[in-house]
C-alpha cells in the first residue's frame, strides 16, 4: 500500500515539474492507447459472497472530431473510447472457487482542460461481457454472455506531451438475471498518445499542424503566420482559429506582465483575466495580481457605498465592478453593484 502511495506521489511530482501542454486528443489524427490496473469492490449478492478483485485494463480513445466537428468551448473536448477489462474474484469461503469476467465496451466521453495536471473527465461505456464461474468442489462451471453498462469519472494528469496518467472511479452494471453483478472500480492507467505527423490529408491541415508545433515551442509569431495561411486555404478551419485566439491571449498576458512592472495593477488584472479565459494555466498569475490588490478592496468598497448613498450610481458601479474583479466573492460589491445599476438605468429612462 505504501509503495502505491509513493508511486502516485511520484506521478504528481513528475507532472508538476514537466513541460506540459494540456492538449490531450485535440487533433483528429491523434489516438491514445493505455494500460491500467483496477481494484473492483463488488456489492450486493456478489459483495457478500466474493472477495474484492484485481482487474487488468486496456483502453483506446479517439477525438470525436475525427468523425464530426462539434463546436464546444476551448477547454472542452469530446472523445470516443473503447475499453477491455479482465477481472478475477474468489469466493470468500473457498478460494479455489473463482469467477472470471471479460468485458468489452465502447462509448462517448468528455474532458475539461482545467490545467495540465488536473483535467476532469467522464465516460459512459456499453458493451458485452463474458462471465465464467468455476466451482471446483462440484467440478462445474457456469458461463454467461450478456450486456453491461458503466459510468466513469476521474481526471487525467499529463506527464509529458505524449504520456498521461489516468485516475478514475467507475460503477459498472453486469446483467446476469436474478443476481446482477455491480460494484465500485478504482483504476489507475498510463496512456500513450500518438501525435499527428506533418503529412496531412489537406494543405490547410499541414499548415495547421506546423503552426501547432511552433506554438508549442512558444514561437508565437511564426505560429500565427502558419495559422493565417491555413485559414486562407480553409476559412472554416476551427482549430486554426482557436490557436490564433490563444496567441492573442498570450500577447495579452505579456502586456499584463509589462503593466505589472510599472505598477499598473488594475490594467494588468483586466488583461490577465481576458487571457486566462483561453489559457487556464494563467490562473495562478491572476491569483497573484488579486493578492497584490487585496489591500485596496476595503477602501474601494467604502467609496462605492458612499457613492451609492450620494446617488452617484455610475461611480458606484465602476468601483464595485473593480472590487469584484479583484475579489469575486465580496458580498458588499455583490449587493451594491446590481442596486446601483438598476437605479442608474431607471434614472436614464426618466430623462
Amino acid at each position: 500500500m505504501l509503495r502505491t502511495i509513493r508511486f502516485f506521489g511520484f506521478c504528481f511530482f513528475a507532472a508538476a515539474i514537466s513541460s506540459l501542454s494540456a492538449d490531450i486528443l485535440r487533433d483528429k489524427e491523434s489516438a491514445t492507447l493505455g494500460v491500467g490496473v483496477s481494484y473492483f469492490q463488488p456489492f450486493g449478492y456478489f459483495g457478500e459472497e466474493f472477495n474484492p478483485g484485481i482487474a487488468a485494463e486496456l483502453n483506446g480513445r479517439l477525438p470525436f472530431s475525427k468523425f464530426r466537428e462539434v463546436a464546444l468551448s476551448e477547454r472542452t473536448n469530446l472523445l470516443l473510447g473503447a475499453n477491455f477489462r479482465y477481472a478475477n474474484w474468489n469466493l470468500k469461503e473457498k478460494s479455489t472457487n473463482a469467477m472470471i469476467n471479460l468485458s468489452l465496451g465502447i462509448g462517448p466521453g468528455i474532458v475539461y482542460y482545467l490545467s495540465p495536471w488536473f483535467q476532469p473527465m467522464a465516460f459512459v461505456d456499453v458493451g458485452i461481457f463474458y462471465n465464467r464461474l468455476a466451482l471446483s468442489e462440484r467440478n462445474t462451471t457456469y458461463n454467461a454472455v450478456n450486456p453491461f453498462a458503466s459510468v466513469k469519472a476521474g481526471f487525467f494528469t499529463e506527464i509529458s506531451n505524449q504520456v498521461f496518467a489516468e485516475f478514475s472511479v467507475s460503477v459498472p452494471f453486469y446483467y446476469l438475471g436474478q443476481d446482477n453483478l455491480s460494484g465500485t472500480v478504482l483504476t489507475f492507467a498510463m496512456n500513450y498518445q500518438s501525435l499527428p505527423v506533418i503529412i496531412a490529408d489537406s494543405p490547410a491541415e499541414k499548415l495547421y499542424l506546423e503552426g501547432k508545433r511552433l506554438y508549442e515551442s512558444r514561437m508565437y509569431n511564426a505560429a500565427d503566420d502558419s495559422f493565417v495561411k491555413a485559414l486562407e486555404v480553409d476559412p472554416n478551419h476551427s482549430r486554426a482559429k482557436q490557436y490564433r485566439a490563444k496567441i492573442a491571449a498570450q500577447e495579452k498576458a505579456e502586456k499584463a506582465r509589462a503593466a505589472l512592472q510599472i505598477a499598473e495593477n488594475w490594467l494588468a488584472l483586466n488583461l490577465m483575466l481576458e487571457a486566462a479565459n483561453l489559457l487556464p494555466e494563467l490562473e495562478s498569475e491572476v491569483a497573484g495580481i488579486r493578492q497584490t490588490l487585496a489591500e485596496q478592496i476595503p477602501k474601494l468598497v467604502k467609496e462605492g457605498i458612499a457613492a451609492y448613498e450620494q446617488k452617484r450610481y455610475a461611480q458606484c458601479e465602476l468601483l464595485m465592478e473593480r472590487v469584484l474583479l479583484a475579489s469575486p466573492t465580496d458580498e458588499s460589491a455583490k449587493i451594491y453593484l446590481p442596486r446601483a445599476r438598476s437605479r442608474r438605468k431607471a434614472l436614464e429612462r426618466l430623462q
